[in-house]
């Protein structure tokens, strides 16, 4: 594995781990985008 590849990859899982924590945070802090009334 060359480095450039490496910290791509390193660079792709933080983006994909604050994607999804910001997604879960939408989620917990308004219920209603995911669920309507």
């Amino acid at each position: 594995m060359t480095e450039e590849f490496c910290s791509y990859k390193n660079g792709a899982l933080v983006f994909y781990t604050k994607s999804s924590i910001t997604v879960y945070l939408f989620e917990f802090m308004i219920p209603s985008i995911s669920r309507p009334p």
